[in-house]
């Protein structure tokens, strides 16, 4: 068997949306879940920001609603959890991820012993961090960078999660649905999506 770095962490990114994948059929299993509840798009909009998933989004509501999924503007929680692994669709997987409960999926990566991952959080709301940071728009690329290196972990799961709960409740007005990141400010983002602890 060859492992070349297989202590270094790296970009967790969507895999993550394996291990929610693995909790949704637990869940369903056990009778936690109903995987054909109705689920309003809604409340998986709640969760979408235009333009930064590459149109996985989109290209999974077109597919629901070229398969005729879509009944009374919604779809079926087996659809959205599908849309997640198929389409990659980050909008579906902050659904899922508060639908499941991060507590349960942390103990998913617990039970599987991944002992170098730390606690889920959301991946659509962390992105938005650095324009929570910069609500007041008088912090330059430069400074927001400061900040957000700044951030321990911990730190930014919990911002991330308080900016999740905002999205969820329809409050985040310190943007207006659309969002331009930096590319230095996104490859934050990116490595900071790890499962480390």
């Amino acid at each position: 068997m060859i492992c070349k770095q297989g202590e270094v962490k790296g970009p967790l990114a969507s895999v993550v949306k394996t291990i929610i994948a693995i909790e949704f059929a637990n869940q369903v299993v056990e009778g936690k879940i109903d995987p054909d509840e109705q689920i309003p798009l809604v409340e998986l909009e709640k969760f979408y920001l235009v333009n930064t998933d590459g149109g996985a989004h989109p290209n999974w509501l077109k597919e629901m609603k070229d398969g005729d999924q879509i009944k009374n503007d919604a779809v079926s929680l087996q659809e959205v959890a599908k849309g997640m692994i198929m389409f990659s669709s980050n909008t579906n997987t902050d659904f899922l991820l508060d639908k499941l409960g991060p507590e349960s999926i942390n103990h998913v990566i617990e039970s599987l012993g991944l002992e170098n991952h730390a606690p889920v959080y959301p991946l659509v709301s962390s992105l938005l961090v650095s324009t929570y940071l910069n609500e007041d728009k008088k912090s330059s690329t430069s400074q927001l960078l400061d900040r957000l290196q700044s951030l321990s972990l911990e730190d930014y799961r919990e911002l991330s999660w308080g900016i999740h709960h905002l999205l969820k409740h329809r409050k985040a007005d310190f943007f207006n649905g659309s969002v331009s990141i930096p590319i230095d400010l996104q490859k934050i983002w990116s490595d900071r999506l790890l499962m480390q602890r």
